[in-house]
């Protein structure tokens, strides 16, 4: 279930960009200084695991567009 979940990781890189955009609409109350430290700290917690998905058919189908997405969404930061 939290490989299905995190499927928008690893979608493409315009499908990625929209979802972070919709996550700070979401999240427009919180000052864009916390907003920025604290999204930062939960990309990258999914960049410090071993690997982002658990199994082998989503490890193989998303993990490297899903490194890719989260990169360039910490460097917009």
């Amino acid at each position: 279930m939290n490989d299905i979940d995190l499927t928008i990781l690893g979608s493409s890189e315009r499908i990625y960009a929209q979802f972070e955009e919709n996550v700070r609409k979401e999240y427009k109350w919180v000052p864009y200084f916390l907003y920025k430290k604290k999204r930062k700290e939960i990309l990258r917690s999914f960049l410090d695991r071993e690997r982002i998905y658990q199994t082998k058919y989503f490890n193989n189908k998303l993990e490297t567009q899903a490194q890719i997405n989260l990169n360039n969404a910490i460097a917009s930061l």
